[in-house]
């Protein structure tokens, strides 16, 4: 009796001579289909898999791709459960809640500066789902790049401060710490303490602008040059328009 022929597939499954092509209109269901749920009869997935280890390729190839991916999150579509979005933002690194986000601000950044910032960075990371990893390295950066802004603006304002400097001591000479002095005197007499402490603590009265300013003005308003100088009878009207515009002169 005559054995039914077969021919070897290039992939080592042995395939019945006569079998219908998978894309051919006309493929008939593999005998083997029989075994099936009725449910899994001819579905057209297993179009092509004529023989049981096909079958069990396709398995294994999907097992190992589905392998890669353990672990992983993905965005919720559109029609997402907010238990679909909990789980994704959990995984992600986002917190339950927005103070859960906590930063580190540096001693030498000023306190109520940064905390407006903080604030408004935790409402926005939070809304966003941003992790918390990435918040801190956005906060991180925005520290380092305000630091290095400032520090630069210190260095222009400190050059641009000594050319200024430069510019009066050659103008007036000699002259130059006089002008100082009278300066000094007039903030610390004529606008009071306070004022004259407030501006010390700012090194407003070491700026040259403010030297020549003050100096120009004690010079202007000595009681040789008010109008009936010279005398503490004359003058009342014009003291009173100063002390209008110096509340706190003596």
């Amino acid at each position: 009796m005559r054995g039914i022929e077969v021919e070897q597939d290039p992939k080592g499954d042995n395939l019945i001579e006569g079998t219908p092509d998978p894309a051919n209109d006309s493929y008939e269901i593999p005998g083997w289909h029989a075994g099936l749920a009725a449910s899994y009869k001819g579905h057209p997935a297993l179009k092509g898999m004529d023989v049981p280890s096909k079958l069990v390729e396709a398995y294994l190839s999907a097992k190992d791709t589905a392998s890669q991916f353990e672990g992983r999150s993905y965005i919720p579509g559109e029609n997402a459960t907010s238990e679909e979005w909990s789980v994704y933002r959990k995984a992600m690194g986002v917190p339950d809640t927005k103070d859960g986000y906590e930063f580190k601000i540096p001693d030498d950044m000023d306190r109520n500066e940064m905390d407006g910032l903080v604030t408004w960075l935790k409402d926005i990371a939070f809304e966003e789902g941003i992790p918390v990893a990435s918040t801190q390295r956005i906060f991180d950066k925005w520290v380092g790049d305000t630091k290095l802004a400032r520090e630069d603006m210190h260095k222009k304002d400190v050059a641009g401060k000594q050319e200024r400097t430069d510019a009066l001591m050659e103008k007036l000479g000699d002259k130059y710490d006089n002008r100082v002095s009278s300066a000094r005197d007039f903030a610390k007499n004529r606008l009071g303490e306070k004022v004259y402490n407030s501006m010390n603590e700012k090194n407003l009265l070491d700026d040259p602008d403010y030297i020549e300013a003050f100096g120009n003005l004690s010079d202007a308003l000595s009681e040789d040059n008010l109008p009936g100088g010279g005398g503490s009878a004359g003058g009342g009207a014009e003291r009173d328009g100063i002390a209008e515009l110096f509340p706190t002169m003596k």
